[in-house]
Formats: structure tokens, C-alpha cells, sequence
């Protein structure tokens, strides 16, 4: 009898994921993007520590509410979040004057992607919500700014930190926390000038579009900025950031490319754009009488050295210019009225590194002379006022001036990145050049301050400086670092370390001037007043849900009506409708 040999085949059966393969690829993902996540959490992290030592709840009574987050967006974002639930429309609010359009307001103060992180957590939350969304900004600017460096500019993973840390903890994301709807600026920027470098390299456009498209979704006034800013970018890289050699005809090429994909950009972005567009031009666009004739500002030694003198252009412009030194420096916190100087600080290493860009080897000539070209047109689109206006949608800003000057320490902090990555270009001569340009600055800021807290804030700086300049003489070259890894992260964690700290002091001295200036609001003064005040007009609503307007014999803010969810009549917003405004003035109601 014949036998045939039979080989057992294993059942196969239908298995769903186990909780096991999940963890598994979790895991693998923390580990492959590990450098991105610590690059979020420092930030996040130390941001939170400056407001626990400024004394933030539960550290304190305060909370984030500070000027236009106190007395605007916070209403803003109760409104919206009734809306998201069901209880408004995102379309029309009744809260708000005589009633009128929504979409501008979201549009203007709310349509940021982050903005779903206060939608989603509890009513009661609203403050931990609008912290946790601000620290979030803060850690994701960290991301994609060391996304942008390792990708764009060869930072090794574990040096990008110091960069990211700086870019995200800069001076005007830590005063802009008051005005968090601007941050998305410097969550965007990297990515924007990543797809435009991507866009003249190798033609490559959805790098560029998306997050263009987003920005101007996020918030169309920093959007416009940016805008502005991605054609002098553009520019310069074309002709002078890019290594790709091109003949006269790749040029034409580039610049079609980068204007058909601003426009498809930009349309993608139309469905906020346009309500928002024609929302100010309700009474936006006539808030002021904006003077165009020439002239340079008038920061505070202008003034000064001024008084007695004839006007002169040229003095005034070096006077201006020197008043902008101190803003180089940590815990220099100037003002945000109309008064106040750019916020330009990015971290005392960013400033021993600038020289050493340009005394570096390995970095060309045209990069160089690119760069300074960049810098001089900013800080002269910043010091000469009709051009300052115009970058601010041609009108004088009311309060926080200089809403652009994120942009120029995105410069400062690129090229001392730069600078880094080819550090092997730079020998340890170069460092005293570094120290020369160093001890300038510190003199010519200690000669123009004249309070001593600021002067010992001077004086701190420079001892960071030189520490920062000791690292740098070790790791660059010579026998310790060469071929010993550990040592070189070593000296890399405690330059960490050192960023870490002064970033965090900045932090915490520009929250307590902020406070002196404009006082951030306790908690109890919100959440308390808000819980009372809707439950009133929640009883209001239950005895009568008719068409009626109301107002209250209390009061915080002429907003309180939009977190009440009470049809009222006062309302401040920049998409104010003038003709509803004068008609309730006309009526004999406070306008």
C-alpha cells in the first residue's frame, strides 16, 4: 500500500492587534523621534517653572490673564467653546454689541489649531486650558525649529536643543504670552522657510504650501508678516542662502514656482481670510489716520539726547540703533505700549556665536553678506515708522509695537546654528574676537542703563558670556573632544544647563515687569466672577428665553457678556462695526 508523507501546516487565524505589537510601536516612535519630544518638553517645561516661581495657581494667586488675554480673547474663547458644544453658532454671536457676525472674531483672535485644546477640556478649566495651550505653542515652536535646523542647517540632534530652546523661550514668545493667537508665528516659521529652501532647491511646493496655508488660517495678521518676510527670505536664499549652482533661466523658474504656490496658499486659506477681511473692513481699516511721512522712531535715548539739539535724521538713527543693544540681553524688558522697543532677545549664546559666523571658514562669503542684508532691511524696516506701519497692515499698532521682531531672531538664531554646525571652521583665535564684540556690547548697555537692578542684570549676562565663550573654547578642536563622545556631550549638556537657566531667568523677570506694567489678573477675579455670572444668566434665560437684550448692574470687562452667554449690548473687539458702535453711543450708551 502506497504511503505518502504528510507535513503538518500550523493553522493560520485572524488575530486582531495585540496590546503588546502597540506598546511596541509606541515605543519605537518615542525612541526614533525622542530628540523632538525632549525638544517640546524643555521649553514647555521651563516656561512652567517661570510661572511657578512668578507665582502662578497653585503657586500663587495669579493667573495667565494679562492685558488683551484678560480683557478680550478669554471671553473670545468661552463664547467659542459654547459654540463647539452645541449652545451658539460659530457663524453669529448674540453676546456681542447689538449681535453680529463671529466668524471675524474667530477669524482674528481664535482660529489657531491649538485652540482646540481649550475647546476640548472642561468649562470650568478655562485657565488651566489656556496655560496648557500656551505651553503647548512654546513647545511646539521648539519642534519645529529643531526640525527646521537638523533637516536645513546639519545641527547635530543633540546640540539642536540649545537652539530650539532659545527660539522657543525668546523674548517675544515669553511676552507674547499675553497675546497667545500671535505664537502660531513662531510655531509656522520653520516650517514655511523649510519648504521655501525645499521649493528653490529641488522644486518641491507642498512643504511650503501647507504650512503657509495653515499660518494664514491660524492667525491672518502674523500671516500677512510672514508673508512679507517669505519674499525677502525667498530672495535672499535664491541668491545667496542656496549651495545649488542654477543658470538664468532656473531663477525665472523659482520665482513663478513661489508665486503660483503662495497663491494656491493663500486660496486654500480664503474660507477665513475673506470673513475675516470683511469684518474689518466694518471700522478696522479707519481706527486711525495713519501719518506716512518719513521719519525714524523715537525710542527713549533719542529723546534724551535730542532735547537740546537740532532734529537730525542721521543722529536719531544712531541713537535708535543704540538703543536697541540692551535688547540683545536677558531681563531688559523694555515696555508693550506704543512706547516700546523690539523685542529681539534669543539667548546670549545666539550673540557670542554671530561673530563667529562671520569669521568662520567652512561658511562663504555670500551667505555672509546675504545674512547682513537680511538683518539690515529688518532693523531698518523697524526703525524707519511708515515702513514699521506698513508692516503692521498700515497703521500705527495700539500697544505692543514691533509685532514682527520674532522674525529677526529667527535670523540671529539661524546664523549662530549655522555657525555651530561648522564649528570646525572656527579656531580658537576666533573666540577673541567673539570676546571683543562681547565686551562692547556689555559697555555700551551698562553706559545706557542707569538703574542698578538693570545693571546687574548686565552684569549677569556677562558673566554667562563668558562661560558660554569657556565651553566653546573646549569644544572647538583640540585634543579633549577629539574622538570622545562623552565629552563632547558633556559640555553640551552643561551649555544646556546654562541655556536652560538664563532662559528661564528672562522668563520669570519679563512676568513680574509685565506685572508691574499692565498686572496680571488673580484667579479667584475670573473663575469666581464667571461661574456667578453665568449662573445668572442662566436663571435670566429660564425665566424669560425671549428676544430681549440685557445688561448687568456689575462689571469686570465690557466683554464679560460673551463668557455669560448674555445677549447684551457692550462688546470690545478690533472687528468692531462702527455703525452699531455709534448707533448705541447715539442711544446714550457708553461706547
Amino acid at each position: 500500500m502506497a504511503t505518502t508523507n504528510t507535513q503538518a501546516v500550523p493553522l493560520r487565524t485572524k488575530r486582531g492587534i495585540s496590546a503588546g505589537s502597540i506598546f511596541s510601536a509606541i515605543g519605537r516612535w518615542i525612541v526614533r523621534n525622542r530628540i523632538y519630544l525632549i525638544a517640546f518638553a524643555i521649553p514647555a517645561a521651563l516656561t512652567y517653572l517661570a510661572y511657578a516661581i512668578f507665582g502662578l495657581y497653585p503657586f500663587g494667586e495669579e493667573s495667565v490673564l494679562c492685558l488683551d488675554l484678560n480683557g478680550q480673547y478669554v471671553y473670545y474663547f468661552e463664547a467659542l467653546r459654547d459654540a463647539f458644544w452645541g449652545d451658539g453658532s460659530i457663524f453669529y454671536n448674540w453676546s456681542r454689541n447689538l449681535s453680529g457676525e463671529f466668524m471675524g472674531i474667530i477669524g482674528y483672535y481664535l482660529a489657531s489649531p491649538f485652540t482646540l485644546i481649550v475647546m476640548l477640556l472642561p468649562e470650568k478649566f478655562m485657565l488651566s486650558s489656556l496655560l496648557i495651550m500656551q505651553l503647548c505653542k512654546v513647545g511646539a515652536a521648539g519642534v519645529t525649529f529643531n526640525y527646521f535646523l537638523q533637516k536645513r542647517r546639519n545641527v547635530q540632534p543633540y546640540p539642536s536643543l540649545l537652539f530650539s530652546t532659545m527660539y522657543s523661550m525668546m523674548a517675544y514668545m515669553v511676552i507674547q504670552l499675553i497675546d497667545p493667537m500671535w505664537l502660531d508665528g513662531l510655531v509656522f516659521l520653520p516650517l514655511i522657510m523649510l519648504g521655501i529652501e525645499y521649493l528653490v532647491d529641488d522644486g518641491r511646493r507642498l512643504n511650503y504650501i501647507i504650512p503657509l496655508a495653515l499660518m494664514c488660517v491660524a492667525n491672518f495678521y502674523i500671516g500677512y508678516m510672514i508673508c512679507i518676510f517669505v519674499a525677502l527670505y525667498f530672495f535672499f536664499y535664491l541668491l545667496a542662502g542656496s549651495d545649488k549652482k542654477r543658470k538664468g533661466y532656473d531663477y525665472f523658474t523659482a520665482i513663478v514656482r513661489v508665486a503660483y504656490s503662495s497663491v494656491i496658499a493663500l486660496a486654500c486659506a480664503a474660507f477665513m481670510l475673506l470673513p475675516v477681511y470683511n469684518a474689518l473692513k466694518l471700522g478696522k481699516f479707519e481706527f486711525t489716520d495713519p501719518d506716512y511721512s518719513f521719519r525714524f522712531q523715537s525710542f527713549p535715548l533719542s529723546q534724551k539726547l535730542l532735547e537740546n539739539a537740532q532734529d537730525s535724521p542721521l543722529l536719531v538713527l544712531l541713537c535708535d540703533l543704540l538703543d536697541m543693544f540692551p535688547q540683545l540681553l536677558p531681563a531688559q524688558y523694555d515696555s508693550v505700549n506704543v512706547q516700546g522697543k523690539p523685542e529681539i532677545y534669543c539667548g546670549l549664546l545666539t550673540l557670542v556665536l554671530l561673530p563667529l559666523f562671520y569669521m568662520n571658514k567652512k561658511i562663504n562669503w555670500k551667505k555672509k553678506l546675504g545674512y547682513t542684508a537680511l538683518i539690515v532691511v529688518m532693523v531698518m524696516c523697524m526703525l524707519i515708522t511708515p515702513v514699521d506701519m506698513m508692516w503692521h497692515g498700515g497703521q500705527v499698532p495700539n500697544w505692543l509695537p514691533f509685532r514682527y521682531s520674532f522674525l529677526l531672531s529667527f535670523i540671529f538664531l539661524t546664523m549662530a546654528a549655522t555657525a555651530f554646525a561648522n564649528k570646525d571652521g572656527i579656531q580658537k583665535k576666533h573666540l577673541l574676537g567673539s570676546t571683543g564684540v562681547m565686551v562692547v556690547i556689555i559697555a555700551i548697555v551698562a553706559g545706557l542703563k542707569f538703574d542698578q537692578m538693570a545693571k546687574g542684570a548686565v552684569w549677569i549676562s556677562a558673566a554667562l558670556m563668558g562661560i558660554y565663550l569657556i565651553l566653546l573654547y573646549f569644544m572647538i578642536g583640540g585634543k579633549l573632544t577629539e574622538g570622545k563622545r562623552g565629552v563632547s556631550i558633556a559640555l553640551t549638556t552643561m551649555m544646556l544647563v546654562m541655556v536652560g537657566g538664563e532662559a528661564t531667568y528672562n522668563a520669570v523677570d519679563s512676568m513680574k515687569d509685565i506685572d508691574d506694567e499692565v498686572a496680571y489678573s488673580t484667579r479667584a477675579s475670573y473663575q469666581n466672577y464667571v461661574q456667578n455670572g453665568r449662573a445668572a444668566a442662566d436663571m435670566l434665560e429660564e425665566k424669560d428665553d425671549g428676544f430681549y437684550r440685557a445688561e448687568k448692574t456689575f462689571f469686570r470687562c465690557v466683554n464679560d457678556n460673551a463668557a455669560f452667554g448674555l445677549k447684551g449690548i457692550s462688546h470690545s473687539s478690533s472687528v468692531m462695526n462702527t455703525r452699531v458702535i455709534n448707533f448705541i453711543e447715539t442711544m446714550g450708551y457708553c461706547m
